[in-house]
């Protein structure tokens, strides 16, 4: 293994790519472990910070918020276990990339919106939440801070457990959101190999891929996927998510590309032998975003 990056081979980071799958996907039990921690911190209040952040979260729920305001409800304050004094943005910067851009700037900012019930106790101006009035996540930010968070210091309120969270931390935090706040189906390795492999070949490999068309592009991706390297696999991904490209949607347009390019007759998916009409391609065991096998 290299000690100069300027010294090291494709081999060597490739190892590291495969060596960042399990950190990756284990971000959930971080999270979960990370708020757990919460609960040796009081820090002079009347509940330790678990409970504040359980009490925040039970409190959203139960007024029927939207599960990602449920969520930064619950982690809110895990930014405290490595620094206190800014950890709203400890707090924010480590799930960007797992929440929309208004969940992000909620829990980024919500101190200053704290600020209005006590900041002037520690000679500090109340009405800094008014410089973001404009900005299209402040309402959310004023409910989460007024409705839930800055009232969830009750030790005697009932908290929902923090197991009854975890499905939620398992949903958002199962991969980052590298296409669009909704898709978690991300082919992480192939985005790290992206990333890793920025030289001149791959300049040039991207360029052939900017000049397919959508079927040309899917027709790769499912059908060439085995005998293409795993650069240019995950260079045709990273294409297809820069399109928004979902294969399901053009099908047929496949159908017709694969007969035009192999002179075949058949319009079964992939693997498939038999007359299958596009409509039937939803029992493949393909994902037809990625091209990637279920």
């Amino acid at each position: 293994m290299f000690t100069r990056m300027d010294q090291s081979t494709k081999q060597e980071w490739e190892h590291i790519s495969e060596q960042h799958m399990p950190h990756i996907f284990d971000m959930p039990n971080r999270i979960m472990g990370m708020l757990k921690q919460l609960q040796t911190l009081t820090l002079g209040f009347s509940t330790d910070q678990l409970h504040h952040a359980l009490q925040t979260a039970t409190m959203a729920r139960r007024a029927g918020a939207e599960d990602e305001m449920i969520l930064i409800s619950l982690i809110h304050d895990i930014g405290k276990v490595i620094s206190v004094p800014n950890h709203g943005q400890i707090a924010a910067e480590m799930i960007k990339p797992y929440v929309s851009e208004d969940a992000y700037h909620v829990i980024r900012t919500h101190q200053d919106f704290q600020g209005e019930h006590y900041y002037q106790y520690m000679g500090k101006p109340q009405d800094l939440r008014k410089q973001f009035v404009n900005e299209s996540w402040y309402a959310k930010a004023v409910e989460f801070t007024d409705e839930w968070d800055q009232a969830a210091f009750d030790p005697k309120y009932k908290v929902d457990s923090l197991e009854s969270f975890e499905p939620l931390v398992n949903k958002f935090f199962a991969a980052p959101n590298f296409i669009n706040n909704s898709e978690k189906i991300l082919p992480i390795l192939a985005l790290i190999f992206v990333a890793l492999f920025s030289s001149c070949s791959t300049t040039q490999m991207q360029s052939k891929l900017t000049a397919k068309s959508d079927p040309s592009l899917c027709y790769s991706m499912i059908y060439e996927k085995d005998s293409v390297s795993i650069e240019f696999f995950a260079l045709m991904l990273s294409e297809a998510m820069a399109r928004n490209l979902n294969c399901k949607d053009i099908a047929q347009d496949i159908i017709d590309f694969r007969k035009k390019t192999t002179g075949s007759n058949s319009n079964g998916g992939p693997n498939s032998s038999g007359e299958t009409s596009s409509s039937d391609y939803s029992n493949e065991g393909v994902n037809w975003v990625t091209g990637q096998s279920t």
